[in-house]
């Protein structure tokens, strides 16, 4: 059986050992410890780690991503686990919209703040020939 260490398997996936740490830590990708307590990686924790990879970079959670991969391993029948799935793609949905949400007042609380600053801009250069005028 083909194993990673945490180093190789960063580079395979293009994420951080620190990362690997933390999905370790949340229960995602558990490793096999070595008898130098080295972590070792199976061929298909690097799959779910190239999988939870391109869920975070979707924008979704931590817990979503516990949430399927629970499902995918809990028993029941496929008809059961795809109800389960649904709900959480609904819960991943509306956080983020709720994220976009967030994401678009402070866009405009931004343009808002640039609209005062070319405005004070304007006001000084409006004061400064004032006083050359002067």
């Amino acid at each position: 059986m083909q194993t990673y260490t945490i180093g190789q398997l960063a580079a395979q996936t293009g994420l951080t050992r620190r990362a690997l740490r933390l999905y370790e830590k949340a229960g995602l990708l558990v490793p096999l410890r070595g008898g130098n307590n080295y972590r070792y990686y199976t061929e298909q924790q690097l799959k779910e780690a190239a999988v939870i990879r391109e869920l975070r970079e979707a924008g979704l959670s931590l817990h979503i991503i516990g949430t399927i991969f629970a499902i995918k391993r809990a028993p029941g029948s496929p008809e059961q686990k795809l109800a389960r799935f649904l709900g959480v793609l609904d819960e991943a949905q509306d956080e983020l919209i709720a994220r976009q949400q967030a994401i678009d007042a402070a866009l405009q609380q931004i343009a808002a703040y640039r609209e005062d600053v070319f405005a004070a801009i304007e006001q000084l250069n409006q004061d400064e020939k004032r006083s050359e005028q002067t």
